[in-house]
């Protein structure tokens, strides 16, 4: 396996164990990875239900994807993104995300799982050094805003989209809720 690929799957486990930490604090149930089908990230299981989850990095620009996995993967060339001074990053942030949610809700590929196993759950993970109150703010009034269009483009695959907002000055992980699709 690639680097790329072996540093991005012990990423999302860490998220989706993270996640599943989380949500099973809420609902007094523990979770346990069953497999990683691909897609989706996993396929979790409790004593009384199991889940499934997709995880996906929202970056504001290609070029901060590219420069983070540079860094981060051995032997790959450290790339410094092009963009000096950033302009506009909450809003464009949050176009980002939008636009990556509605390619995850809309995707074929989730079918079979989410007959096999109902809705499922969408984390969308901030990538942003930038990020903040005021990004979050952002992103939230947009899905507010874009709901009815969620909607439409929505397959029914998904039960909830959260943002996991990384750890950041001090500050521990959190995940915030952005929106949730009825059962079609």
């Amino acid at each position: 396996m690639n680097p790329r690929k072996t540093i991005q799957e012990a990423h999302e486990l860490a998220v989706m164990t993270l996640f599943t930490q989380w949500l099973g604090s809420h609902e007094g149930i523990k979770y346990e990875l069953v497999s990683r089908p691909d897609p989706p990230d996993g396929i979790y299981r409790s004593a009384v239900k199991e889940l499934w989850l997709e995880v996906v990095d929202v970056y504001r620009s290609a070029d901060e994807g590219h420069e983070e996995r540079s860094h981060a993967t051995p032997g790959e060339e450290p790339f410094i993104h092009r963009e000096h001074p950033i302009e506009a990053p909450d809003e464009r942030t949050a176009s980002v995300l939008l636009d990556v949610m509605k390619k995850k809700i809309s995707k074929e590929t989730y079918r079979q799982v989410s007959i096999q196993y109902g809705q499922g759950y969408l984390i969308c993970c901030e990538r942003d050094p930038l990020f903040d109150e005021s990004t979050l703010d952002e992103i939230t009034e947009r899905v507010d805003e874009e709901m009815d269009e969620l909607r439409d483009w929505s397959k029914g695959f998904f039960k909830e989209v959260y943002l996991y907002q990384r750890p950041f000055n001090g500050k521990p992980g959190a995940f915030h809720k952005l929106c949730e699709f009825n059962a079609t």
